[in-house]
């Protein structure tokens, strides 16, 4: 998660920090960060830009497992977010 909001971070700002800051920041080694870095970019196909559709479509998806959150155990909702991370 941390990974992707870095990521944000760095597409939306001229200035952004060195990796050795982002590794820090997370507590890991630079090699485990370059390389979460990097398999989360692959990923994604090196395709950050999103339609305003699609985070309006993600936003509610978000907020409606939000308030179903009580009903549905944390591990149910990890589960479900990751199966559409892989689709």
């Amino acid at each position: 998660m941390e990974i992707s909001l870095v990521l944000a971070q760095k597409f939306l700002n001229d200035f952004v920090f060195e990796d050795k800051y982002y590794a820090r920041l997370m507590k890991m080694k630079l090699k485990e960060y370059t390389y979460l870095e990097s398999d989360f970019l692959s990923k994604i196909n090196y395709s950050l830009f999103i339609e305003k559709n699609e985070f309006s479509e993600y936003c509610k998806y978000l907020l409606k497992s939000k308030k179903e959150e009580k009903e549905i155990p944390q591990k149910k909702i990890i589960q479900n977010f990751s199966l559409n991370l892989k689709a």
